[in-house]
């Protein structure tokens, strides 16, 4: 019998953009609201900018969840309630990831909000791994979560300043670095750039 439980640990494997449209599947949490959250095995979301997103899960139920927070001024206000209802949705977690948050004059709130919410669960959950504030202006993440093998895969895409709109992607331990002003790995959590280890 097929037990419902996740490991106490996560991967947390960062790949390029084909690689990650490959091993879409699942529900999509939508950003065009101003909160959006899906309780599945598997979910996925995209365009992570100066919005806040991630994951939670009680690894003993096995049960799962993902958001994505819209950096929308005019609700800005509601971030508590945003907060109160993911944790009503599965009791007690244990692990998380939270991803996201720019700098922007146009986006004032982005930050404020993304220090909330990790407060909140730094408050209440054991493990967190943070990949906090995107620091190049054109940049996004994207990820998906995978149940049956305990994974996140994500997607750092960016544009550096004066190189005429060129794409690039988060491909080595150096561009991860540059990518996010702070990254903290929860205890039991790996981390890989596609195959590589990755030790902070």
């Amino acid at each position: 019998m097929q037990s419902n439980n996740i490991s106490f640990t996560s991967k947390i494997k960062f790949v390029d953009a084909k690689t990650l449209y490959q091993l879409r599947k699942g529900k999509r949490v939508d950003y065009y609201y101003d909160f959006s959250i899906i309780k599945n095995n598997d979910f996925y979301t995209e365009d992570v900018r100066t919005c806040s997103a991630g994951g939670i899960m009680n690894s003993k139920t096995g049960e799962v969840l993902g958001f994505h927070i819209f950096d929308n001024t005019k609700f800005a206000d509601k971030i508590e309630k945003y907060i109160d209802v993911i944790f009503h949705k599965i009791k007690k977690p244990d692990r998380a990831l939270l991803i996201g948050g720019k700098k922007l004059e146009s986006a004032p709130d982005s930050m404020p909000r993304f220090q909330k919410i990790k407060e909140a669960f730094l408050e209440r959950i054991k493990n967190v791994s943070i990949f906090e504030e995107h620091t190049y202006r054109l940049s996004q993440s994207d990820f998906q979560y995978n149940k049956d093998i305990d994974t996140w895969f994500i997607c750092g895409e960016y544009i550096e300043p004066n190189t005429l709109m060129s794409r690039k992607e988060v491909d080595s331990e150096e561009k991860l670095k540059n990518f996010f002003k702070e990254i903290k790995l929860a205890n039991g959590d790996s981390l890989y750039i596609n195959d590589t280890k990755i030790r902070l």
